[in-house]
């Protein structure tokens, strides 16, 4: 759904290049290299999250204002560098983190939904939503910010 926007994806994580890069040729298909305008990991920036230096390497290869970006994480550590790079986070929670509190998150959910599989929301306002789309990204954004994502003209 991003991607047939026009909106512009970054991947900004923890985990070495290669690690990441292993973990996503085993998921997604062929070609999804194309799909990101800049990935950084903690090979690219000089300290791990909590630090939010993966995320401005990426807000800076996404030539956008934080204001316009919505990060995607998993653990307490990405959250905060997500937070303390201004953006507006959406946690999914996982059997590690289930317990732990987000309270810096816009969204804690215990996925991202799909329309026969809604999402549970642990806290954060989901405004009535099941699943994660562009619409709920556009309105956690407005909420936080007053903007909405940015997406390819013309």
């Amino acid at each position: 759904e991003a991607r047939a926007a026009g909106i512009r994806l970054a991947i900004a994580s923890s985990s070495a290049r290669s690690n990441a890069e292993t973990l996503l040729d085993s998921n997604l298909p062929p070609g999804w290299r194309d799909w990101f305008t800049t990935i950084h990991t903690c090979d690219t920036v000089p300290s791990k999250k909590p630090s939010p230096a993966v995320y401005e390497a990426a807000i800076a290869g996404l030539e956008l204002a934080p204001e316009h970006i919505i990060a995607f994480e998993d653990t307490p550590n990405g959250c905060e560098a997500a937070t303390a790079a201004g953006l507006t986070t959406v946690v999914t929670t996982h059997r590690y983190t289930r317990k732990h509190p987000f309270p810096k998150a816009a969204l804690v959910v215990d996925s991202l939904g799909e329309p026969d599989a809604p999402f549970s929301t642990t806290a954060g306002d989901d405004h009535g939503c099941g699943l994660v789309d562009l619409d709920l990204l556009d309105a956690l954004l407005c909420d936080q910010h007053g903007q909405l994502l940015q997406r390819a003209t013309g």
